[in-house]
């Protein structure tokens, strides 16, 4: 179950926490992280983070932000019917953001945020580097990438 949590600091403030993800608003509030954990992910937090995410951040304040999904601890997709639903689900938590990343540390990951984002009609790009997937998000010039520098951009 998520929860909303007050505890902040300077740098990173929590809002909501469960088993599964942690979702923190950081880099001075313009950047909201959703970081999955080692746990299988259940749909239904999906779902409930999204209304949590439309209570806490409305869509008219989205565009000031920048969404990075840190996918870097989180498991393997287990099958095919699995990775379908999770493609359904997951674009509904990027909507309105002003620019979207995935941050995954293996070239499988990669290629599971690559088949994930074909769905999708806003573009997300992709990254193994946790530095650039940051300075890509904070740079209101920089257009989403193509391949290059280990990130690529699904459309």
């Amino acid at each position: 179950m998520l929860r909303w949590s007050p505890v902040s600091d300077s740098a990173v403030r929590r809002l909501f926490r469960s088993e599964e993800l942690v979702v923190t608003e950081e880099e001075g509030r313009r950047i909201v992280r959703v970081r999955r954990t080692l746990l299988p992910l259940e749909l239904s937090v999906l779902a409930e983070l999204e209304g949590e995410l439309l209570r806490v951040l409305p869509m008219a304040m989205r565009k000031r932000y920048g969404m990075l999904l840190d996918a870097r601890d989180a498991p393997l997709i287990p099958n095919d019917g699995y990775e379908r639903s999770l493609g359904a689900a997951v674009p509904k938590l990027f909507d309105g953001f002003a620019k979207r990343a995935v941050l995954v540390r293996t070239a499988v990951g990669k290629l599971q945020a690559q088949r994930l984002g074909r769905a999708r009609s806003q573009p997300v790009t992709v990254f193994e580097d946790e530095a650039e997937a940051i300075a890509y998000l904070l740079d209101p010039e920089e257009a989403p990438p193509s391949t290059r520098s280990g990130r690529k951009s699904w459309t």
